[in-house]
């Protein structure tokens, strides 16, 4: 019984570590190719909220809707990558 409290604890402290995070605010493009891009604006937490952009990685004829706002859960991987845990895609940082 001590062992899960104990292990339940753990599990808690590290969910807070992972959700100090922050995101360095700015373009994310996407690891798999994708024609949109997410400029990130805002993040509490886990959750994330974006504007749609085009890829500037990619040449597509395929348009996004581009002006969009839009709140996601991301799984926080560092300050310059995270993952869109809708479909798996992960994002990273993009200096142009």
């Amino acid at each position: 019984m001590k062992l899960a409290i104990l292990s339940l604890l753990v599990a808690f402290n590290l969910n807070a570590f992972a959700a100090d995070v922050n995101l360095e605010p700015g373009l994310y493009v996407p690891a798999n190719d994708y024609h949109c891009a997410y400029e990130v604006t805002a993040q509490a937490g886990t959750t994330v909220e974006f504007i749609f952009r085009n890829n500037p990685l990619v040449d597509s004829s395929e348009k996004c809707p581009v002006g969009v706002d839009y709140v996601i859960k991301g799984e926080i991987l560092d300050s310059k990558t995270f993952v869109d845990v809708r479909n798996g895609t992960k994002f990273t940082w993009y200096r142009y």
